[in-house]
């Protein structure tokens, strides 16, 4: 996992940062109506929704909302509140926005790795109206070590919690 790393220079006493990964923004992690969401993972990862994650554990998203906004390929595998999807893949699970998801009460949702819950639970997405200046677009989320990385135009950037 790439972090930023401070290096002082000798003599000179100037501060170098390495380069690491960019947070994601609101505006990255916002979703409309026909978006599509690709998560891609190699084992052991795998998109968990519902149940808990984070780092103190706390409830995600409950199972019964985020099935109010996304429509699943391949279904998730369900037990009680968790919905998982398969481990690995490119893409292992894809969703797809509804068009009603912004009238369905929902506002954001999360979701984590089901293998590191604790580790690799992501910020919200938002739930938005559709946009008619704005074409539906592909997000594309990949496990990278403990982090959830969406590909943007400007490059990779977090949206799992910093």
């Amino acid at each position: 996992m790439l972090k930023a790393v401070f290096a002082i220079a000798l003599g000179a006493g100037l501060m170098v940062a390495a380069p690491g990964f960019a947070q994601s923004t609101d505006q990255d992690r916002t979703v409309r109506p026909g978006d599509r969401i690709e998560w891609s993972a190699n084992p052991p990862h795998f998109v968990q929704f519902g149940g808990t994650g984070g780092n103190p554990p706390a409830a995600l998203t409950p199972l019964a909302d985020v099935d109010k906004v996304l429509s699943f390929v391949p279904p998730l595998s369900v037990d009680g509140d968790i919905g998982q999807g398969p481990t690995g893949g490119a893409p292992g699970l894809v969703a797809t926005v509804k068009d009603d998801a912004a009238g369905a009460g929902v506002a954001n949702f999360v979701f984590t790795c089901g293998q590191h819950p604790g580790q690799m639970k992501s910020l919200p997405f938002i739930v938005a109206p559709k946009d008619a200046a704005q074409p539906p677009r592909t997000l594309k989320i990949r496990a990278v070590g403990l982090d959830w990385m969406l590909d943007t135009p400007a490059g990779p950037v977090k949206v799992d919690s910093p």
